[in-house]
Formats: structure tokens, sequence, C-alpha cells
């Protein structure tokens, strides 16, 4: 109990005497452990945050008839984005086809209509009704719509009429098209329970391979993968902000360990004689890697903590300013930061350590 007693008295009077030393120390590891802190917090949600942020560039997945079926079971999309869980944003079965109005062809669209504008946030929808059908920018205008209307639309011996409640417009195809919904759609053109394809957009990571999806009976398979060009974006970016965010963080690291293991090597210096007596009165190299061992730890710890804390402040900050939504808590954060300042700090110290235990006792008290 002495000799335990005596080893935290010399340590604290050891970090004591050498406030300004350790003062520079513990500056290191707190702004080591508040970037590790910063980089996990915000690294645990950037793919969630990132996907919301890419979730306004349309859906990322899509449903497809897996030949020779030429249309979906809706019962087999709908069950597609049940499996994604609350990882799916927007979801909607598309069903397409060619309809008489005015003794005129157009292409209406089945799809839901709560979810176009999460499936498809490209476009613009402008309302003009309390009707539900949207009209094509370009076809509202071979129409003359000026307010809302009825479209009375037929396909083979089938006629609905629909109530025009706004015009959308994306500059593509859908200038062209009705869209109304998904029900109406199969009833006219007599596709109960079926879709041209069905479209997804899901929080990262998403998968990467096509996968299919049967039913209770094992046919009627339909095809759901990752539409190319936007998954392969999607990927592309958050590695490209993955690997800045780390290589940022190691530089930062590096140069923290630097710092201290630099810091640590003046204290050793300054400290030649006070180790050479000690070894003189009979202290062994264990004692003497205990006491700076002991001196890096609690440094560590400390550091560690504040660190994290300063840290996590940080990346509420930049969690607020850049996505608009709060980062949240875990306690692998604090563990990870914690245990990579105790690492930096005992690491730094190894060469300095060295150092202490090459100093001759006799040579040292005489001042060479």
């Amino acid at each position: 109990m002495g000799k335990r007693a005596m080893y935290f008295k010399l340590l604290s009077a050891s970090l004591a005497n050498r406030r300004a030393r350790t003062a520079t120390i513990l500056a290191a590891i707190i702004i080591c452990a508040a970037v590790v802190s910063v980089v996990t917090s915000i690294y645990r949600d950037t793919g969630t945050q990132f996907g919301k942020e890419l979730r306004r560039y349309g859906a990322n997945m899509v449903a497809l008839p897996r030949p020779p079926a030429n249309f979906v079971d809706q019962s087999l999309a709908d069950k597609a984005a049940r499996s994604f869980g609350d990882r799916l944003v927007g979801y909607s079965p598309f069903l397409y086809g060619t309809v008489t109005l005015k003794d005129s062809e157009v292409v209406v669209v089945g799809v839901r209509l709560a979810q176009l504008e999460k499936v498809s946030p490209y476009l613009k929808i402008t309302r003009i009704g309390t009707g539900r059908t949207l009209v094509g920018r370009r076809l509202a205008e071979k129409l003359e719509l000026t307010g809302a209307e009825r479209l009375s639309l037929s396909f083979a011996e089938r006629k609905k009429v629909f109530n025009v409640g706004g015009i959308v417009e994306s500059g593509g195809v859908e200038d062209d098209q009705i869209f109304v919904d998904l029900r109406s759609a199969q009833e006219l053109l007599g596709r109960p329970q079926a879709a041209s394809l069905a479209y997804f957009s899901v929080l990262s990571p998403i998968p990467r391979r096509s996968a299919l999806i049967s039913n209770k009976a094992g046919n009627d398979h339909l095809q759901l993968e990752p539409i190319g060009r936007i998954a392969r974006s999607e990927r592309q970016v958050l590695d490209k902000v993955s690997a800045l965010i780390f290589s940022v963080a190691g530089m930062i690291l590096a140069t923290s360990a630097l710092a201290v293991a630099t810091t640590m090597m003046a204290v050793v210096i300054e400290r030649r004689r006070e180790v050479a007596l000690k070894k003189a009165l009979g202290a062994d190299d264990r004692g003497i890697i205990a006491e700076f061992a002991g001196e890096g730890l609690v440094l560590g710890l400390v550091g560690g903590s504040l660190g994290w804390l300063l840290g996590y402040l940080a990346a509420q900050w930049i969690g607020r300013a850049v996505f608009q939504a709060s980062v949240s808590f875990a306690a692998t954060t604090v563990l990870i930061t914690i245990g990579t300042s105790l690492a930096v700090a005992v690491i730094a110290m190894s060469v300095p350590v060295r150092l202490a235990l090459k100093i001759e006792p006799a040579l040292a008290l005489k001042g060479e």
C-alpha cells in the first residue's frame, strides 16, 4: 500500500511541477481526441444523412418483371418495399398504358400519387384544382387547360373520367403524360394488381446486386435491382467523403502523436538527473516505465474525455449546419475516442521512455 501511495504521489507531483509541459501534452491529446470524436460521430450518420440528401435525385432501385412476364405483380412489389423497413423513403408501382383522349392517343401513368414526389422529387408540380390527376405541361398546353377540368380517358371498351388537379413538369417525357391513381389506371387498362415496374427510394447502403422476390407459390418472380447510374454515384460520393474524412483525421492524429512525443522528449531531457538519481537509489527499469506510462495514461484518459465532449459538441454543430439534423449519441464513440487517446499517449511516449532507460546515473549526475 505504501509503494502504491508513493507511486501516485510521485505521479501527481510530476504532472503538477511541469504544468506548461503537461498543458502542452494535454492540449495535443484533446485535439487528437476531438478529431476522433467528430469523425466517428459524423461517420456513423454519414451514410444515412447523405442518403437523405441524395434522395432528392429520385429513386435508386427498380423492380422489373422477370421474363417472360410483362408485368410486375403488385403484391410482390409491396413485399419488396416492406423488406427495406425504415430505410424506405418512398415507393410506388408504375403502370404505363396508351389511352384515347379526344380522338388522340396519350400515355397514362398509374402511380400512387401520394408517393410520386418521393420517388420522383425532380418533378415540378403546380396545383390548379382539387382533383388528383396530374397532366404534363406540354400536354396541358395542347389541351389548353386553364384550370380544374375533367378528362375522359378510354381504353378498349372501358372509359373513366378524371378530375385534373395539377400540372407536372420535368423537361422530359413526363411533360406529355397523364398521371392518375394506380388503382384507377389498373381498372381502365384491365390490369388488376399489375404494374409495368416499381420504383423505390431507399437510404444507403443499398444492395449492390439484383435479387429475386417470389410469391408463396414460388412463381411470378420480379427482379429487384439498383438503378446503376444513381447507385454508383451514391457509392462514389460516400467513398470519397469517407476517404477524405479519414485522411484528414489520420494526418491530425499523426501530428498530435508527434507533438506528444516531442514534448515528452523534452520532459525526459529535463528530468535526466531525476531519473539518474532514482536509478542510483535502486529504481529498476520497470519502475521508470511505470512512472512515464502512468503519466501517459492519466493524460490520455483526461484528454480523451475532454476531447470526446468537445468533438461531440462540434459534431452536433456540423450536423445541424450541413444536414439540418443532430448527430446521434453512441457509447462506442466514447470508447473509440478514449481508447485512441490512450493509445496515442502511450505510443508517443515509447521513444522518450527508451531514452530515459538509457540514462547512465553516474554521467547524468555529473552533468555530462
